[in-house]
């Protein structure tokens, strides 16, 4: 039996042998991302899969773990993947973010569109630049958030989802200035928003106006956004009526596990110490399966705190999946000191989330 890695760079294919033949197999891709304020490496897994005659034999569990040892020894925080439901929590992962899509009626969209001196055109390759620079630049603060242009080439992957082919819109002020973009799945099917991104917010009237066209001409009576809760554009069309559906899974999905829990605690508190000047700090323990960890965090006053607990429980507070005061009252959580008053601060401000044409 061996374990052989081909490509290198972004995309790396790892495949389980048995006397020549490759009976496992998995995708590893090289991201960063943005986590507890700090930025983190992020090694993304994908395509996980074993032959049909060859299941049931423990060959995914040998090549994962041979996988995460591969990725400590390389450097990266943590991993994530979008998995099958009752499968990946073997392997220490556990759902770090919410499905969260908004639909709204065409005929409000296009009551809202109005004119704005905005022109709106199609995306080209050398739009690049201007859109990564956007998009990181928007979304610097939102937890596990892979950041361009990992993965980027000169076309984008696809739309909300694999399969689906993207359709890009540029928006333009005046004189010519980039003021914005948003990718929908092209027709046909259900117009579905994967991502959108404003440099000017005036330019939100036209993004409306270009969706309501895109939806009166495929007769679709409704527009799919799947944006973060709190991104802009979905508090913008709130006020037009909207329907907002929010799915916490409890297996399955978006998910993710640490991988050197040393590394990444030390990373967020760095970035907390460069933040500005605190009055006090919290000198603090946290310790998990994974070992135990010791961080110093700013806080408005002096303290001490000791928190236990599950290694998947402590990435889904850093994602803002759980919520402080929910982990805090949980059976399998010891807190003492300030250890409440850490969780609070370690918690995610912002909605995790990875938009459709960064999946994989």
């Amino acid at each position: 039996m061996q374990i052989i890695t081909d490509g290198d760079g972004f995309h790396r294919r790892r495949y389980l042998e048995i006397d020549g033949q490759r009976v496992s197999w998995l995708h590893l891709l090289d991201y960063q991302a943005h986590l507890g304020g700090a930025l983190v490496r992020v090694a993304g897994v994908g395509g996980v899969s074993t032959g049909h005659d060859q299941r049931m034999k423990g060959y995914s569990r040998q090549l994962m773990e041979d996988t995460h040892r591969l990725m400590l020894a390389e450097g990266y925080d943590l991993a994530l993947l979008f998995g099958i439901p009752r499968f990946y929590e073997r392997f220490g992962y556990a759902p770090c973010m919410a499905d969260v899509t908004a639909t709204v009626a065409t005929r409000d969209l296009e009551g809202a569109a109005g004119e704005s001196g905005f022109k709106a055109r199609p995306f080209e390759p050398d739009d690049f630049p201007e859109v990564f620079d956007l998009f990181n630049r928007n979304n610097a603060a939102r937890p596990l958030c892979l950041l361009r242009p990992h993965g980027f080439v000169d076309h984008w992957r696809h739309g909300s989802a694999f399969h689906i082919e993207p359709e890009v819109t540029v928006f333009e002020g005046p004189g010519g200035a980039f003021a914005g973009y948003v990718v929908s799945d092209a027709y046909p099917g259900p117009l579905v928003v994967a991502e959108a991104e404003l440099a000017d917010p005036a330019a939100l009237a036209a993004l409306m106006g270009v969706l309501a066209e895109k939806a009166i001409e495929r007769r679709e009576g409704e527009v799919a956004f799947q944006l973060p809760d709190d991104h802009p554009v979905i508090a913008a069309v709130r006020p037009l009526g909207c329907n907002v559906e929010k799915v916490y899974r409890k297996s399955g999905g978006a998910m993710a596990r640490i991988i050197d829990q040393d590394a990444l605690l030390s990373k967020i508190a760095s970035a907390a110490g460069e933040g500005g000047e605190s009055r006090g700090v919290i000198n603090a323990e946290i310790e998990t399966e994974l070992g135990s960890s010791e961080l110093t965090m700013p806080a408005e006053r002096d303290g001490r705190a000791r928190v236990k607990l599950p290694a998947p429980a402590l990435l889904q507070l850093l994602s803002g999946f759980r919520a402080p005061g929910e982990l805090a009252a949980a059976d399998d959580v010891e807190i003492e000191g300030d250890g409440a008053r850490l969780m609070r601060i370690l918690s995610a401000k912002m909605e995790p989330h990875v938009y459709g044409p960064d999946r994989f």
